[in-house]
């Protein structure tokens, strides 16, 4: 029989979504990476940017073409590159990041217990903390949300 109880995994949200400040910085950005790792993770975000879409179809079909095989994910990462150098500038970048990041947090709300891993380590100390975050995120920049 375990002594462990069952934990409140809502503690960790806010709005529906994991707030990342409810864990060390090194805790959410090893729970970010492994998510971006997982197949398909960095194209579901990636793919709501909707107009680079077409770009990585192409990017796809290309590869296949060279005897190639691409995921969707190596091809949005080729083609989010391809954007970032030829503009110069990581507008892109902080987009992309952005809704996969969002896709992440609600997808942590959504299955807590397969992060369990991360969050468990982490309850226990919160419990005791009092829930106050750990640092302050440093929110993508997206249009409209910039200072005046």
């Amino acid at each position: 029989m375990s002594s462990r109880r069952e934990r409140d995994y809502r503690k960790f949200m806010v709005d529906g979504a994991l707030d990342p400040a409810l864990l060390p910085p090194k805790v959410w950005d090893t729970l970010f990476e492994e998510y971006q790792a997982k197949e398909g993770n960095f194209y579901k975000g990636f793919k709501r940017l909707g107009v680079l879409r077409y770009d990585v179809e192409e990017e796809i079909k290309k590869a296949e073409a060279e005897g190639k095989w691409l995921t969707e994910d190596e091809a949005a990462r080729l083609v989010l590159y391809e954007v970032i150098d030829e503009m110069g500038n990581d507008m892109w970048w902080q987009r992309t990041m952005a809704l996969i990041e969002e896709e992440c947090r609600k997808d942590v709300a959504w299955r807590p217990k397969a992060y369990a891993n991360h969050l468990d380590a982490v309850y226990d100390e919160q419990e005791e903390r009092g829930w106050q975050p750990y640092w302050e995120p440093a929110r993508w920049i997206m249009p409209g949300n910039q200072p005046s």
